[in-house]
C-alpha cells in the first residue's frame, strides 16, 4: 500500500506539471494567433480606405480648378504685353490644361456637379 503511494504521488505531481505546461503552452499558441489576426483586421481595414484617401485630393483639385476658371480671367490679347498680363496668360493656360485633365472640358464647364 505504501508502495503504491509512494509511486502515484510523484505521477500525480509529474501529470499536473505537464497537464498545467502543456495548457499554458496552448494558451501562449492562441494568444499569438489572436494577435496576427487583429493585425490582419487593422491591415484589411487600411486596405479599404486606401480608395478614400486617393479620391480626397482628386476632390480638391477639381474644386480648384473650378475655382481658377472662375478667379483668372480670359487674358487679353493686346499689342502691348505687361508682366501681369503675361502672368494672367501663363496661369490661364496652366490651369485650363490641369482642369481639362481632372473632370472639366476645355473651356471650364464642370461635367458634373458633385
Amino acid at each position: 500500500m505504501i508502495i503504491a503511494a509512494v509511486v502515484a504521488v510523484p505521477l500525480l505531481i509529474i501529470g499536473i506539471y505537464i497537464g498545467a505546461t502543456y495548457n499554458a503552452l496552448v494558451k501562449l499558441k492562441n494568444s499569438v494567433e489572436e494577435a496576427f489576426s487583429t493585425m490582419d483586421v487593422y491591415l484589411k481595414k487600411r486596405w479599404d480606405l486606401i480608395p478614400n484617401i486617393m479620391k480626397s485630393p482628386r476632390k480638391t483639385a477639381t474644386s480648384f480648378c473650378r475655382l481658377a476658371m472662375l478667379i483668372l480671367p480670359l487674358p487679353a490679347t493686346s499689342i502691348i504685353q505687361s508682366p501681369m498680363t503675361m502672368f494672367l496668360g501663363r496661369m490661364w493656360r496652366t490651369a485650363t490644361m490641369s482642369c481639362t485633365s481632372i473632370s472639366l472640358v476645355p473651356g471650364g464647364i464642370p461635367i458634373s456637379t458633385s
